[in-house]
């Protein structure tokens, strides 16, 4: 035999394989008798566990406690870290590094979350540090003064930041007196109005365990995983608070909104209109859909505004999708005199996407970037917590993930025109700017009558 016969053709690419359905890891679902739900994920390859406690409620409830009281649910969570009865802040933080652990409190508008992970040979120990920082948080008063000193520099800080203050204007446009429409931080004025009595007020009704969710991923089994919920949350009386609300109804906000950075050389834009819940039967389309309009470094929008035009170094659309309401939103940055042109390319782009069909190879090309790229979501313990609770925080169906990627292979260039049509509109944008008002509010005027808020 030839040695020549025996090489490899590097110039001929190989075959790609047709993407297949990834299987998501087999769970137990257990609720206790107050209504706790468990999910647990056995696997013992590596000496680790993951887990996850999430209360259904979000930082869309903090305006129940006032109405001027964004931000709550925010500080409540930076507090929960900094004392206990038997420990101060430092003394946990000390604790946690000696056990080799990760603990992450966050809250969002969706839930309440505490992440931790360790060696399993020491996570009863943090289990147990765990649960003592949620149920007996102390709320020192003057930990509370120094986060909200803290956060009202920040605020100081952010407001010469563009990009920040135009997010302020979208949310504030787009969600207009709902709670979506504030900053998940607080404001200027609600901080300087929040106690420490109201933030006792919303950790107790947090503490609800009809609306608890906790996730074990990782060496641990099912049966330990319930004696711990059992051993430290089977006291916990279930409440009659239910963190529901009605679906908002947003109305179309259709204009041009600037608000005013002075002196700032470009314009942060964010271009948009209202949008749609997390829970919609549409998901995969949307984001299918999204991928090729905005959602990639080689879609439409980034390839007109970046590539063809060189008005910026790269933009992006996106649908936020939470449990009551979202939103569709384009956002990029511009010198100041690009403005009008970027806005004018921007509806260029939107009005083709809802009339004309995409191309095959656009098609095939993003099946295989979304059915190549989920698998990638399954990596780690972190990652796969986070979509197995999402399954339950967002009522989703068991098997969503197990057929990901089957579904996502069936979608047609017609479904994704359909989903196009069915939730961009481009009668409906709002276009919020936040910039140097006296360089582009004239330029602005090209694109329609421009309303000036201050954020």
């Amino acid at each position: 035999m030839k040695l020549d016969n025996l090489m490899l053709d590097r110039s001929i690419p190989p075959l790609a394989g047709k993407p297949k359905d990834v299987k998501f890891p087999d769970f137990k679902e257990v609720k206790t008798d107050n209504g706790i739900t468990i999910l647990v994920i056995e696997d013992n390859r590596l000496p680790l566990v993951s887990s996850s406690i999430v209360f259904k409620r979000g930082k869309y409830f903090d305006s129940y406690y006032g109405e001027d009281c964004a931000g709550l649910g925010s500080i409540m969570s930076e507090l929960i870290t900094l004392g206990t009865p038997r420990f101060n802040g430092e003394e946990l933080s000390e604790r946690i590094d000696y056990l080799g652990a990760d603990v992450n409190v966050s809250a969002n508008f969706d839930a309440f979350i505490v992440n931790f992970v360790s060696l399993s040979k020491n996570f009863s120990e943090l289990f147990d540090l765990v649960q003592e920082m949620i149920l007996q948080p102390v709320f020192d008063e003057k930990e509370f003064l120094r986060e909200k000193s803290k956060r009202l520099n920040e605020i100081i800080a952010y407001n010469d930041d563009c990009e920040y203050l135009s997010t302020l204007l979208f949310n504030k446009v787009i969600y207009d007196r709902t709670p979506y429409s504030l900053p998940l931080t607080g404001t200027n004025s609600s901080l300087r109005e929040l106690s420490v009595t109201k933030v006792k007020q919303l950790h107790s009704d947090l503490i609800n365990p009809g609306e608890m969710l906790i996730s074990f991923i990782g060496d641990i089994t099912a049966d330990e995983s319930i004696e711990k919920v059992e051993k430290y949350f089977s006291h916990l009386n279930r409440s009659d608070l239910k963190s529901e609300s009605e679906k908002i109804k947003l109305l179309p906000k259709a204009g041009v909104y600037l608000t005013n950075k002075g002196g700032a050389v470009q314009a942060s834009m964010k271009i948009g209109h209202r949008g749609i819940e997390k829970k919609s039967e549409d998901f995969l389309k949307i984001k299918f859909m999204n991928t090729i309009l905005g959602g990639s470094f080689t879609s439409r929008i980034n390839h007109n505004l970046r590539e063809v035009n060189g008005f910026t170094y790269g933009a992006r659309s996106f649908f936020i999708q939470r449990r009551y309401a979202g939103d569709f939103c384009i956002e990029t940055e511009v010198k100041n005199d690009l403005t009008a042109p970027a806005c004018e390319q921007v509806i260029k782009v939107l009005r083709e996407f809802t009339s004309e069909k995409i191309t095959e190879d656009e098609l095939e090309l993003t099946k295989n970037y979304i059915a190549g790229s989920f698998p990638l979501q399954l990596e780690t313990p972190q990652s796969i917590s986070t979509l197995l609770i999402n399954l339950r925080l967002f009522d989703m169906e068991k098997d969503f993930y197990d057929n990901y990627v089957t579904e996502t292979l069936k979608i047609t260039s017609e479904e994704v025109l359909e989903t196009a049509r069915k939730y961009i509109n481009p009668d409906e944008i709002s276009y919020c700017l936040a910039g140097d008002v006296e360089s582009i509010s004239g330029l602005m005027e090209q694109i329609g009558e421009v309303k000036i808020i201050q954020v």
